[in-house]
């Protein structure tokens, strides 16, 4: 019985132990639930700090998620989110906007049971990657805000989104889409609270971008008027710095219109209610100082202009302070807004060049470059922090006039100052804008992957994959409507997801995307790469047609400015579209292009030519589409400068040095994929028949219907060396329209530019790619020729060998040929491609098909290391040091007196 009565005792605690714990779970979700309300109070009263302490607090009285707290849970995170990104806390926001997404894949139900907090974190998540520049990005997330306010008929939220849709897509360029936006904002009414306030100064600053300045004026005038009404009807809290943020849009539309006095009057305003607030460091007060400076600038006061940008600097950067001109920050410090660092120094670099014009002070030049290089590195430190491609050349294009800028002072200054430190200051600012993506590309590839990060990159390759075959299908022409709307919303899950993943990643790898930079880049270390007989040869064209030039070998470094004129861009032209064009019956002449050419582009820099057999060339510009293998010496007929050199490219001096290591092997493991052999594929197919045959050992061949889209992806990371006999298409204006045709017997057969870069090829040594214009396609500024070539080797292949125009059959199969050959005997691949065409040239075929039409297109891109073991070498190698061993032993023997015998 006493058993009884204790063991009912134990069990009543028990139970009045769980209800009590209930109750205070319920208690302390109830409190939360109370505290919510405040956090929206204090955020409203722009209370951020107080805001976060109380979320904070939230949190900890609900440690654990479940299905009764997690509404709770998501406010609050939601809420932290956006007090994070209002004070410019990115990590912070970042971290809570994760933990929310989180939440939302856990919990798929909060979007039915709380709709409109889940619209404004995937809108708030927006605005704060618009500002970090992930402008499609943004574009990805608010568009899913819209889409969750559709499905659940939020109507109150669709202008505010459609506001800062309109917002992202002005401040990354594409004004006209905005100005699209607003114009359906302006038809759906704007209401009279503060979403109207911001939606008439996001018009207003539509139009400033516009050039329309009287109708910016009028969008900001509207504004400051609203926000007065919405103040004495109580519709708004007053706070002064909201008023004065309008002030200074009238300051800057006032600036834009020439009006510089009118805008001081109002600039001055803004930074006296900064000064009176005691507030030393904050974005807008940089850019009023900045604004004022140009001003001051326009008004023919340039000693006031830089004082106002040297104020601007000082309010940007948490630790900056100095007055002294001289001085700028340095790019580990806090810097509030990157973007507006970026154009105070190159505002403060163009200011310093405009004194140098008239005092001709050294210092006062080196000065300008010091300031306009640290803008080149922070807009490299910028752009690594966007993830999409489209947002970093667009970043490039914005501001390639600053470049430019860089880059001609950077020559100026090396030419007073001819030392191997300004070689490479001159070297860093002209290769920094090329190949952007791809650098960030092949850097993040040599990043030591930790194992805890290893499934989630697992996980991001998987949906690379399928994101990029979402892309794919869009781009089929065959795709309705419908379908479209529905792979349209399929794509945008994905690319979100891709974005989470990635954040994960770099959880994991900090460092990821600043391991390398160009900054790190110098003569010494290329040369370092160089054989004795080659040399690194860089081109940059700018838009007042100049070209820059920095060539170097083991023994001499020349930097050089070519006066072109506008007459060498129709020269090369005209010699391009000669190549390209199929001779048919004429035989080649030579090319009084291709002579003036070499005296412009090779003349110049004749001295690092000397000793030399192998140049390595970076190209830009229009030079991406010219072969320098067909410049004419002029002295003979058919002088080819590919008789002399053996010439391979790269995109530029950051690509070049981290695609240097590979491995060599004396049975490199070659897959031919051959997928038209027969004359028929299909019935009515216009694919011709392609010969597949190959010159290496150790080669497995795919031919005809073996030869699939989807066998060659299962492959890809098995072979060294890869040789694709298959038909291609480019597209010159859209490089997402460019394909290779596998065999047409399965339903996927055509692969395209995005699932090329998908796929994980870092143990290709080389790709041979002869098919038609695989070489070719649309250059984009500061990347390069955007081509099936280009996505291959970005896809991880250490070399590319493509074609710049359309295939020749007979042409390609002899110099492909005969490339092979020569790397079975373990020369490099820049010699080996050389050799094949000097033996086609000297060949009968060559001489009946006698135009570089038929040779010239087959170029080869990357990393120029043999790909097999030269055991000729290696055999004199080991005979020599025998007879070298066994030459001792004789002398030795011969001449070494014996021991006396007692």
């Amino acid at each position: 019985m006493k058993y009884f009565i204790l063991g009912f005792l134990i069990n009543f605690f028990l139970i009045q132990d769980g209800i009590s714990m209930r109750l205070s779970k319920d208690k302390n979700l109830e409190l939360a639930e109370k505290k919510l309300d405040e956090l929206e109070s204090l955020y409203a009263l722009a209370q951020h700090e107080a805001s976060i302490k109380v979320g904070r607090e939230v949190l900890q009285l609900l440690p654990n998620i479940n299905k009764s707290n997690e509404k709770c849970i998501f406010k609050v995170y939601l809420n932290l989110a956006t007090n994070y990104f209002t004070l410019y806390k990115s990590d912070s926001t970042d971290y809570f906007f994760s933990k929310a997404n989180n939440l939302l894949r856990q919990s798929p139900n909060l979007t039915v049971e709380i709709p409109n907090y889940v619209a404004n974190h995937w809108d708030h998540q927006g605005m704060f990657y618009a500002r970090k520049a992930n402008y499609t990005q943004a574009i990805h997330y608010i568009q899913k805000g819209l889409l969750v306010c559709k499905e659940h008929h939020l109507n109150q939220y669709e202008l505010p989104f459609l506001n800062n849709l309109a917002n992202t897509y002005d401040w990354m360029g594409d004004y006209q889409n905005a100005f699209l936006i607003y114009q359906k904002i302006q038809q759906i009414g704007i209401p009279k609270h503060y979403n109207g306030l911001q939606t008439l100064i996001s018009m207003g600053w539509n139009a400033l971008r516009r050039k329309e300045y009287a109708q910016a004026e009028v969008f900001f005038q509207k504004g400051l008027t609203m926000y007065q009404f919405l103040v004495k009807e109580k519709l708004l809290v007053h706070n002064e710095r909201d008023k004065m943020l309008i002030k200074f849009d009238l300051g800057v539309c006032y600036s834009l219109s020439t009006s510089f006095e009118k805008s001081n009057l109002y600039l001055d305003k803004v930074i006296d209610f900064y000064w009176k607030s005691k507030i030393k460091k904050d974005k807008y007060l940089s850019l009023a100082h900045l604004q004022k400076a140009k001003n001051l600038y326009a008004l023919g006061a340039k000693q006031q202009a830089l004082q106002e940008v040297q104020k601007g600097l000082q309010a940007l950067v948490l630790e900056f302070n100095s007055n002294i001109i001289a001085d700028n920050p340095l790019l580990s410090q806090t810097i509030l807004d990157k973007k507006s660092l970026f154009q105070l120094l190159a505002f403060k670099g163009e200011i310093l060049s405009d004194f140098y014009a008239t005092k001709h002070q050294e210092e006062i030049l080196e000065k300008s470059v010091r300031c306009f290089y640290l803008a080149v590195l922070l807009a490299e430190k910028h752009r690594k922090a966007i993830d999409y491609q489209e947002d970093k050349l667009r970043f490039n294009q914005d501001n390639k006039l600053v470049f430019e800028k860089a880059i001609h002072l950077g020559y100026k200054f090396y030419q007073l100052q001819p030392n191997i430190a300004n070689a490479n200051l001159f070297l860093r600012i002209m290769e920094s804008t090329k190949a952007i993506a791809l650098n960030d590309k092949i850097a993040i590839d040599k990043v030591k992957i930790s194992t805890k990060a290893m499934p989630i990159q697992d996980e991001e390759q998987k949906e690379l994959r399928y994101n990029a075959g979402l892309k794919q299908a869009m781009l089929d022409n065959k795709v309705n409507t419908k379908s479209l709307d529905s792979l349209r919303k399929l794509l945008t899950d994905s690319e979100l997801k891709l974005y989470e993943l990635n954040n994960k990643l770099a959880s994991y790898m900090p460092h990821r995307n600043s391991q390398y930079s160009n900054a790190d880049i110098s003569i010494k270390e290329i040369i370092a790469n160089l054989s004795p007989e080659s040399a690194y040869i860089s081109y940059t064209i700018t838009s007042d047609f100049k070209v820059f030039v920095l060539a170097v070998n083991h023994q001499k470094v020349i930097i050089k400015k070519l006066d072109i004129g506008s007459n060498f861009i129709h020269q090369t032209q005209k010699l391009i579209f000669s190549l390209r064009e199929n001779p048919t019956l004429f035989a080649y002449q030579g090319s009084p292009e291709a002579v003036a050419l070499y005296k412009i582009l090779i003349n110049p820099i004749e001295q690092v030519l000397v000793g030399t057999k192998c140049l390595i060339i970076s190209r830009d510009g229009i030079l991406n589409y010219l072969p320098f293998e067909v410049l004419e010496l002029g002295k003979n007929k058919n002088d080819y400068l590919v008789r002399y050199f053996a010439i391979s490219y790269q995109y530029n001096a950051l690509t070049y040095l981290l695609k240097q290591e590979l491995k060599t092997n004396s049975k490199p493991k070659l897959l031919t994929i051959a997928p038209f052999t027969k004359q028929q594929i299909i019935a009515d197919d216009t694919l011709m028949a392609l010969p597949a045959s190959s010159k290496i050992e150790n080669n497995d061949v795919l031919r005809d219907a073996k030869a699939t889209k989807n066998h060659f992806i299962q492959l890809s990371d098995k072979y060294d060396v890869f040789h694709l006999k298959c038909h291609s298409v480019s597209d010159p204006n859209k490089y997402a329209d460019s394909y290779i045709y596998f065999n047409p017997s399965s339903s996927s057969w055509k692969l395209g530019f995005h699932e090329i870069l998908t796929l994980p090829m870092k143990q290709c040594q080389l790709l041979m790619l002869g098919s038609c214009n695989s070489g070719n396609g649309h250059i984009e500024p500061q990347e390069g020729v955007m081509s099936l070539c280009y996505a291959f080797y970005k896809a991880g292949c250490k070399a590319v060998l493509s074609a710049q125009w359309q295939a020749h059959d007979r042409s390609s199969e002899f110099i492909t040929a005969r490339f092979y050959t020569y790397l079975k005997e373990g020369v490099t691949k820049d010699i080996a491609l050389q050799k094949a065409k000097i033996d086609f040239l000297n060949e009968p075929l060559g001489n009946e098909l006698n135009h570089p039409f038929y040779w010239a297109n087959l170029t080869i891109t990357g990393n120029i290391s043999p790909i097999v073991e030269n055991s000729f070498s290696s055999i004199y190698l080991f005979v020599g040091i025998t007879v070298f061993l066994l030459l001792i032993i004789f002398l030795f023997k011969k001449y070494v007196k014996k021991p006396r015998k007692f």
